[in-house]
């Protein structure tokens, strides 16, 4: 299915809101040709897991305030993760708006089209860990979780090896962009099990919709310097602007 304005985007949002209740949590890929592979499962990176968490987790600490204590190790995997470090976590939105801003946000992919997924996290956790919930992480992980994150643990398939959870988060990034996450202890896509067992869905934009996206999501207020709020990417949005001539 083609979503080529927010307007349809409203209309797909009623839709699953329908189907699916309240709660669903949106992604936004640049190119429609990606995958739902966790960053550190590409491009035989998952050897490299334990030592790229502890080289970020030692830097990182000093140079944002705002990062989580050294000790807390779970907590550390979801900033990292919103940071751009290659971890088995993929990120999500309970925004759509969000999920659509990623999807056509000026890339080398921009001729390209982009592509929304959805899901249905407390259906996929019923389904694949067994219980109707939504996980969240605050002071400590769930033992039924703690094998997901086990960066020994490389399976196969779904079942029993992604979940959906919440994390707590001072980050504001994570906060701008109503952050959410599945976790995976699986190398392979799953999107089209996920499919299969109706808890998740996908919507192309078209390249050439991109572009006019983009500016209505601006108009709403989505824009890099809200779901990025750091005082760089104001500096680079400001500077992008034209003004008319006094």
């Amino acid at each position: 299915m083609m979503i080529e304005s927010p307007t349809e985007l409203v209309a797909c949002v009623e839709r699953a809101r329908e189907k699916y209740g309240p709660d669903c949590w949106w992604r936004g890929h640049a190119s429609s040709r990606w995958k739902l592979i966790p960053g550190v499962f590409r491009d035989g990176r998952a050897k490299y897991e334990t030592q790229y968490l502890l080289r970020f987790a030692m830097r990182a600490s000093f140079l944002d305030k705002t990062s989580p204590p050294l000790h807390e190790e779970y907590l550390w995997r979801f900033y990292a993760q919103h940071c751009g470090l290659p971890t088995r976590l993929l990120d999500w939105s309970t925004s759509a708006l969000v999920a659509a801003w990623f999807a056509c946000s000026p890339s080398k992919h921009q001729d390209e089209d982009g592509r929304l997924w959805l899901i249905d996290p407390f259906s996929l956790n019923d389904k694949c860990i067994g219980k109707r919930t939504i996980y969240a992480y605050l002071n400590a992980l769930p033992d039924e979780l703690k094998a997901l994150f086990d960066m020994a643990s490389i399976e196969g398939g779904a079942k029993g090896h992604v979940a959906a959870l919440n994390s707590r988060t001072g980050a504001p990034r994570m906060l701008a962009q109503s952050a959410a996450f599945t976790v995976h202890s699986t190398i392979s896509c799953v999107a089209d099990e996920l499919k299969a067992i109706g808890v998740c869905e996908s919507f192309d934009i078209p390249a050439s919709a991109k572009a006019r996206f983009l500016a209505i999501l601006g108009d709403m207020g989505i824009r890099l310097s809200t779901l990025f709020p750091e005082v760089e990417n104001l500096a680079r949005e400001i500077a992008g602007l034209t003004f008319a001539p006094p």
